[in-house]
């Protein structure tokens, strides 16, 4: 079989196997009707790997519901998914203000089991939207060549087509941490952590959107201490400025994208389709802000069940599903298991059933796409986010344990970027991402900071290494290491 590779990242084992569970063909028939969808993934010594015949199939097939079925298909899944949200949310609400002390492990796994078969129904979101980028690119684009001929105007106006019809939780974050500094800057409140107006915000702030870092069920939300060393390192900036931009940035988009709509006359179906592709680029963003936001709020049913198995979190989230289950209720021990998981682990799926690989086994799997993928071409290319052309030392970034690498002026080179990396991205000059489209976070974050990007470069995390001196082209799409 031959692997597309999708994203470089470590992964936590319990998160994979719940998001993996509804995009295999059979989930994808029975929760969205579709004939289609991604039975085989693997996830060896961090490389997140897809069949690529099913990768060429499912954007095949909604290709051709496009075809058929127009915005209307795009409509369809977004009201598919949001149903399934609010069910994930109904059980995160009942979990939350649970007290699971007194309860059987028997009742435990029914908690655990209802939320897993949640998260199964809204899983189906994991992959689609990337199938559904190079549509929005191709149409709302060209329709932008066909009457500006200018490409400077047609990428201007084409990033402010896509912008996002509302905040993600990522930037309504960055709005109210520059509100705070908005108020330091301006003297309503002194930069000294001791003071309780100080604390005040960043707990409110810290209740709203600590959860942002953590990632896959583990981490912890931010402390006040983190928030406060944020504040000092953007001292210099003009805060009440960059607050008012990032306030009003979708209110001027909006009205922007509606200037431009009628300047080109456009048609209903344009009109649309311009619509639905902002609700999805907000949506790649919300899909992954639920399962961590919630697996942050239901913290207190995961300790609780790994308190009964004498297992920390990080060990609990190194268990499959089923494994859980086993323990539970079986007194099953897995301490050999996790033993072997700690030197590192390969994570298999294939049509509704995981396998975790240790040892000679997960040699043989690196070894398998070692040979397919061949030779790393010493060359970085990928497609250009927001333009620009900068240099600066490499800061290779896999997980949020590695954002305290990146300082101000480097070059932020990850396989993706997500809301809990906001302070590494202000503090870099440019962000080189793996993976991505047009509707990634890394392509709304450069647009709203202003800073190069070039994303779905597939290679970065691999060829770059820390410290390397780059130049980011990104008007060519390329970077370059420079001796």
């Amino acid at each position: 079989m031959k692997w597309e590779f999708f994203v470089r990242r470590r992964i936590v084992i319990l998160f994979t196997n719940v998001i993996c569970f509804g995009q295999d063909k059979k989930g994808m028939k029975k929760n969205l009707g579709l004939d289609f969808g991604y039975d085989h993934y693997r996830s060896i010594d961090q490389d997140v790997v897809y069949s690529q015949e099913e990768v060429n199939h499912v954007f095949m097939k909604v290709e051709q519901k496009f075809k058929e079925e127009g915005v209307n298909f795009f409509k369809y899944l977004l009201d598919k998914w949001g149903g399934y949200a609010k069910l994930v949310w109904g059980k995160v609400d009942e979990i939350r203000k649970k007290e699971f002390s007194s309860y059987s492990n028997k009742d435990l796994i029914k908690e655990f089991d209802d939320l897993v078969a949640r998260y199964k129904l809204f899983s189906t979101s994991l992959n689609l939207p990337m199938a559904i980028e190079p549509i929005a690119d191709r149409e709302i684009k060209g329709r932008l060549e066909e009457f500006f001929k200018d490409m400077s105007i047609v990428d201007e106006y084409y990033s402010i087509l896509i912008y996002p019809d509302k905040e993600t939780a990522g930037t309504e974050e960055v709005i109210n941490f520059y509100r705070i500094a908005s108020k330091v800057k301006k003297g309503e409140v002194p930069l000294d952590l001791k003071n309780n107006k100080l604390r005040s915000l960043i707990r409110d702030h810290l209740n709203k959107y600590g959860w942002i870092n953590t990632r896959g069920f583990y981490g912890d939300s931010w402390t006040e201490e983190e928030i406060f060393s944020r504040l000092k390192q953007i001292m210099e900036e003009d805060c009440e400025k960059k607050y008012l931009e990032l306030r009003d940035n979708v209110k001027v988009n909006s009205k922007r994208t509606q200037e431009i709509l009628n300047q080109m006359d456009a048609d209903p179906d344009l009109r649309d389709l311009v619509e639905i592709t902002k609700k999805f680029v907000a949506f790649r963003t919300d899909r992954m802000d639920l399962y961590n936001k919630s697996g942050y709020m239901v913290r207190n049913l995961f300790s609780e069940m790994a308190k009964r198995l004498n297992l920390d979190l990080s060990d609990f989230f190194s268990l499959t599903v089923d494994e859980v289950r086993q323990a539970l209720l079986e007194n099953k021990d897995f301490s050999s298991e996790l033993n072997e998981r700690r030197k590192g682990f390969g994570f298999i799926f294939y049509a509704g059933t995981t396998k975790v690989v240790t040892g000679n086994e997960l040699e043989g799997y690196k070894k398998e796409l070692r040979e397919q993928q061949g030779e790393l071409s010493e060359n970085v290319k990928g497609t250009v986010a927001f333009k620009g052309n900068v240099r600066g030392r490499v800061k290779v970034v896999y997980d949020k344990r590695d954002l305290y690498k990146v300082k101000k002026g480097d070059v932020l080179v990850t396989s993706m970027t997500i809301p809990d990396y906001i302070g590494a991205m202000e503090r870099a000059v440019a962000f080189v991402t793996d993976e991505g489209g047009i509707l990634c976070h890394a392509a709304i974050v450069s647009r709203e900071m202003k800073k190069p990007c070039i994303i779905g470069t597939k290679t970065a995390t691999k060829v770059l290494k820390d410290n390397d001196f780059v130049e980011v082209d990104a008007i060519k799409g390329i970077v370059r290491k420079i001796k």
